[in-house]
């Protein structure tokens, strides 16, 4: 199929016509899915909206009725609560009344006609006083009306803070409520209620009502029990002692008080087993994440992101915060079978947030931040621009001579500067000079509306950040609106609509290019001056401004930084919208059926705007369009059921299906080709021979059904059971179907074994096995084509990778155990996890003879191992009365292995640069580095040149290892004393490598101290340089010939062909990731200023490095989120602090 199409000339015109076409927001189906989701949207808010006393309505018939019987007949009519004292009803007469459709006044006014009692509306609440009093506020509801008004608040057991987004949840009913920031909450209940009461980090608790108005509760940390509540998979609510697999929350609040521009980033410590990276692209940047490590050689390992219940895009850059409820964890293919393949490296089950059902509430959240460079590498400040000793204008070398203040030609090439010297003195500050303090700004407004029957949630939230680069900026502004409506005893409907816009200007271009400012940047000759740096352009002969450079030429990618700020522009649009519609009924208090549709689509549009005068790339000037579109659709629906079968059994079942619909990598691109007209003019038509490509996208399509059962005995032992089949598109008709099941047994030892010691509070032994299944991805199915310009109407080539129509599904099937433990009352928590994952049936590619007429085919082998432990450790070592400590510890040990591959191919090279190749090979690690090492003998001696020079290997053969550490872990902690609370988060990362192509780079520039001794020769390769190798000449014997820094460096460093086994850095790392002081206004004085909560917090991100094996190395930061881009930094943006302060309001 024709895959991808490129036109030229006069085509262009009907080409973005049709480009325009193609790329619409929504497709007619999913169009139609978004208007069904705004109108039950709608819909519920007029329930909400429903003015009181006027828009409900009765109906009333009947003679000599007692009034407490009408008061319950408009009770079940309408959403009115009556409020009274049952003695008032022994005075009242009975009424004759026969009504229809009349509003509540008017009924009323009816039944108190000629009584010695009166009545007042209020909201939804009627107060009824004996005549010519005045409401009683004390008065409790009646608890002969079917629901009761409850409230109360929340707070720590041990500190007694407040607490802010507990869920509040009637059992066996959608009804609910929300805690606000400051741990209040109010909700109607039916006669007999029991309230669930659950928060992330905090023992789960049920409490029955029993009448009660006003229910003041205290909720102990998790460390403390197994009764937490846990969302898993599909959205199904369990308690932590019942799973089978390890499973972390994180706690939601520190997100939006110490917060990132990226949520992802927030995560770093918070779970074991999970690592993180970013890439370099400047604020908002993508992150990447794993889950107990590297599974697939074709996939990119990464976990699936669920919101609602639903999957979602891959895109968490795009989540906000302060629309989330919880975070919870899914660790491998166990704990996510039930989403099938896309969830065969784990699950980020993320809840947002409801409204409740305590009137109108708003919450205000403000956080402003500073960002600072963290500039790190070790520049020297000793010889300027200039090589072999000597002063060079035009050189983009820092070999020259030393910078002792002698007068200098000027390197400017703008001809009204010819004939001029500057001092040649070093410059420490030329680099620092371009970097600025950054700022993130976000501002939420949050309200909550909302009764009995229905909640309503609003969340706006606006972010507005610079980078640490003056041209990096980004807006970003979104809206949620969630309704939960009680449509009846029966039904009730979760709807959501979400938007988010953002615009990112100034997006850094990554790894060695012209674009990159980082590269520019650090390039910079020690001895350029900042005024002249900014200097940046002159007008030329023609009239239009040119670049000026200290080194045109040098370089096909070097450029003045400040002319690629300022003058090479790439910005980035973003819409993305999702909406969600979910019905449940409910047959009774143990089967329900729900049935739910979603949409997740995102549209982006890039710009790329390079000026006249940019050297090499676009010397006429440049400009590009790119548009891009993906989404995607789920239908799905579920059968539950649960049952107290007896005393002792319990049993828990779930059934139904998924129909997902992916659209991914549409793009629409056009550009101006090799020069603009009119200079400078950035319009598409302002080009002879405008270059068009479209791409209609990979599409993927996949049914499934499924199905979860869980048998429980005695509240200790649990029996879990789930399998799944899917239909995908991107496989073979015969083998599209594939079934994969698991199996767990959670068991309490400390409620199973009578005898068991005292000292042990809870015991917990776990067991799981799962298969995920894994479809391939599009178009391995078929030979693509592609059309290119050339000749009279273009070239069609065919992909050189042949199909194969008996693909098998990846499939990836793991084991997993662990030991649960609290002891000493509770105050000290193990959770220990061992897994052992096998992925087979890997899908990759098997080279062909030239004969064949193509280069390779798709097949299936292959087996990479990921095996580890996991350990996490919650402690509580001081807790009195007004002062809390709670400490927290995790660690993770991974080891990820390529078993096998295919004795046709026991090597895959994922990913290649001039340096260095990403490689799969069998019985190595997963992603070790290969790359350019020193020639040796056979003893491993370096071998020297007669010059002193060592000898290096043409062929990337030496292995420097993996980026995958060798341990990671992190501590947390955090004190309360009364209204006041500190935390930390300290991570360490022990082992893995960087490949830094910088270091490299810069050692060859002359940039680095590295590069300072020898600079007037006597350098010994092995003596007193580099003297962690032993070094000979070609006939054995010692290296005893000297060098200088210049040739040495040229050599090891060589931009084209350097040694990378040099480079290959420790990533060693300890830092302080996270640090929140925050304090509680005290609620008396909240309360004398009409709110009801206050809440000021200093906070800091990234604050600091404890300890690191590599100065001026970040291994967070790398060159992009593909599973290639581990263990490679190429000109990264330095390492930034964030610290500010976040005000937090409740109205």
């Amino acid at each position: 199929m024709n895959k991808l199409k490129l036109y030229k000339g006069r085509q262009f015109h009907a080409i973005k016509k049709a480009g325009n076409s193609v790329f619409r927001l929504f497709s007619l189906k999913n169009l139609l899915v978004m208007k069904l989701v705004i109108i039950l949207l709608i819909a519920s808010c007029l329930q909400v909206a429903a003015k009181p006393g006027e828009a409900q309505t009765v109906t009333l018939s009947g003679n000599n009725i007692r009034l407490g019987r009408i008061f319950k007949e408009i009770r079940k009519q309408t959403d009115y609560q009556f409020f009274y004292k049952d003695e008032y009803l022994k005075f009242a007469k009975p009424v004759d009344i026969h009504v229809t459709n009349v509003s509540v006044k008017e009924a009323l006014d009816i039944c108190f006609r000629d009584q010695p009692l009166s009545y007042s509306i209020l909201n939804n609440k009627i107060i009824v006083v004996k005549e010519g009093s005045l409401p009683d506020k004390n008065i409790p509801p009646l608890t002969k009306i079917e629901n009761n008004p409850v409230s109360g608040t929340v707070t720590d057991a041990a500190t007694k803070r407040p607490l802010t987004g507990v869920s509040i949840q009637v059992k066996g009913s959608t009804m609910g409520a929300i805690t606000d920031a400051a741990g209040n909450f109010s909700l109607n209940v039916p006669d007999g209620a029991v309230l669930i009461i659950s928060s992330i980090g905090y023992n789960t608790q049920e409490i029955a009502v029993n009448g009660r108005s006003l229910i003041n509760i205290e909720l102990s940390p998790s460390a403390t029990s197994l009764r937490q509540l846990v969302v898993t998979a599909l959205g199904i609510k369990q308690e932590e002692r019942t799973l089978s697999y390890a499973t972390q929350g994180i706690k939601t609040g520190p997100l939006t008080e110490a917060r990132s521009t990226n949520i992802i980033n927030s995560l770093y410590g918070k779970v074991a087993g999970m690592e993180i990276s970013q890439t370099g692209a400047g604020v908002g940047t993508p992150a990447r994440v794993t889950l107990r490590g590297n599974t697939s050689i074709n996939g990119d390992s990464q976990p699936l992101y669920v919101i609602d219940g639903v999957p979602v895009l891959g895109t968490p850059q795009f989540l906000n915060a302060d629309n989330i409820a919880s975070i919870n964890v899914l660790k491998g293919a166990n704990a996510a079978a039930l989403y099938g393949s896309s969830a065969a490296n784990g699950a980020i089950i993320i809840t947002t947030k409801t409204g409740s059902g305590e009137g109108v509430k708003v919450w205000l959240n403000n956080t402003f931040m500073f960002r600072q460079a963290d500039l790190s590498i070790p520049f020297q400040n000793e010889y300027g621009q200039g090589a072999n000793g000597q002063y060079q204008s035009g050189s983009g070398y820092s070999w020259g001579s030393k910078m002792d203040g002698q007068m200098v030609p000027t390197w400017s090439i703008n001809p009204a500067k010819k004939g001029e010297t500057y001092p040649f003195l070093p410059q420490p500050n030329n680099i620092k000079d371009i970097f600025q303090n950054g700022f993130n700004i976000s501002n939420n407004l949050q309200a909550s509306i909302g009764g009995e029957k229905t909640q309503a949630f609003f969340s706006t939230t606006s972010t507005e950040a610079r980078d640490i680069l003056p041209t990096n900026t980004l807006q970003q502004n979104n809206l949620m609106v969630r309704v939960v409506s009680h449509l009846s005893d029966r039904f009730s409907l979760d709807s959501k609509l979400e938007y988010t816009k953002e615009k990112i200007n100034g997006v850094l271009r990554q790894s060695t290019n012209n674009f990159n400012p980082i590269q520019q940047i650090y390039n910079i000759p020690r001895n350029v001056r900042t005024q002249d740096a900014k200097d940046y352009e002159f007008l030329g002969p023609n009239g239009v401004m040119q670049q000026d450079f200290w080194a045109p030429g040098f370089s096909s990618t070097a450029e003045n930084p400040y002319w690629v700020l300022y003058r090479n522009l790439y910005s980035q649009n973003v819409d993305r919208i999702t909406g969600l519609a979910s019905l449940t009924y409910n047959f009774s208090s143990d089967l329900n059926l729900m049935g739910r549709v979603s949409y997740d689509g995102i549209n982006e549009t890039d710009k790329q705007e390079d000026y006249n005068g940019t050297l090499v790339r676009a010397l006429q000037g440049a400009y590009a369009v790119t548009s891009s579109r993906q989404y995607e659709f789920n239908a799905d629906f579920l059968l539950s059921y649960t049952k107290q079968l007896s005393d002792n059994w319990h049993l828990s079942a779930h059934a139904g299906g998924n129909i997902e619909k992916q659209l991914l990598g549409a793009i629409f691109t056009a550009n101006t080709g090799p020069a603009l007209l009119a200079p400078n003019l950035f319009t598409l038509s302002n080009a002879n021979f405008p270059v068009v490509s479209d791409d209609p996208g990979a599409p993927v399509n996949v049914q499934s059904l499924y199905a979860f059962g869980e048998l429980g005995w005695k509240d200790a032992a649990y029996l879990t059971v789930t399998g799944r089949n899917d239909w995908s598109s991107t496989l073979p008709v015969n083998n599209r179907s594939y079934f994969y099941p698991s199996v767990g047994l959670s068991l309490i030892l400390s409620d199973l074994i009578p005898s068991f010691p005292k000292f042990i509070d809870v015991a917990k032994v776990r067991g799981s096995w799962a298969q995920v299944g894994s479809g391939a991805q599009p178009f391995m199915l078929q030979r693509t084509a592609t059309f290119s310009p050339g000749g009279n109407n273009g070239f069609l080539s065919l992909s050189p990778t042949l199909p194969n129509k008996d693909l098998k599904p990846e499939q990836t099937q793991s084991f997993e155990t662990g030991l649960d433990l609290q002891v000493l009352n509770r105050r000290l928590g193990l959770h220990f996890t061992y897994f052992n994952t096998n992925t087979i049936n890997q899908l990759f590619t098997i080279a062909l003879p030239v004969a064949s007429g193509a280069s390779s085919f798709y097949t299936n082998g292959g087996n990479i191992q990921n095996r580890g432990e996991e350990i996490v450790l919650n402690t509580v070592p001081v807790r009195t009365k007004n002062f809390t400590w709670n400490l927290d510890f995790n660690f993770s040990h991974l080891k990820n292995t390529v078993i096998s591959i295919s004795d046709q191919r026991p090597k895959v090279v994922i990913a290649s640069n001039f340096d260095n190749d990403y490689v799969i090979q069998q019985g190595l690690d997963f992603g070790d580095i290969f790359t350019i090492g020193f020639l040796r003998d056979s003893l491993g001696r370096v071998i020297v040149n007669s010059n002193g020079l060592p000898q290096v290997t043409n062929a990337k053969t030496f292995n420097v290892g993996s980026y995958t550490p060798d341990w990671s872990g992190a501590i947390s902690s955090e004190f309360n004393y009364k209204n006041w609370t500190l935390s930390f988060t300290i991570t360490h990362r022990q082992g893995g490598i960087v490949e830094s192509e910088t270091m490299s780079s810069l050692d060859f520039l002359g940039l680095t101290k590295n590069t300072l001794q020898g600079r007037n020769g006597g350098l010994i390769f092995g003596q007193n340089i580099f003297t962690q190798y032993k070094a000979v000449t070609p006939d054995g014997k010692p290296n005893t010939v000297a060098t200088n820094a210049e040739s040495l460096w040229r050599i090891i460093g060589n931009v084209s062909l350097p040694v990378g086994e040099v480079y290959a850095l420790n990533a060693t790392n300890t830092r302080l990731r996270e640090m929140i002081i925050g304090y509680n206004l005290p609620p008396s004085f909240v309360k004398r200023l009409h709110l009801s909560s206050v809440r000021v917090s200093l906070v800091g991100r990234d604050l600091f490095f404890i300890s690191r094996a590599t100065p001026g190395l970040d291994p967070d930061i790398l060159s992009g989120t593909s599973t290639s881009s581990e263990g490679f930094s190429s000109y990264p943006p330095p390492t930034t602090r964030s610290f500010g302060a976040n005000l937090n309001i409740g109205f």
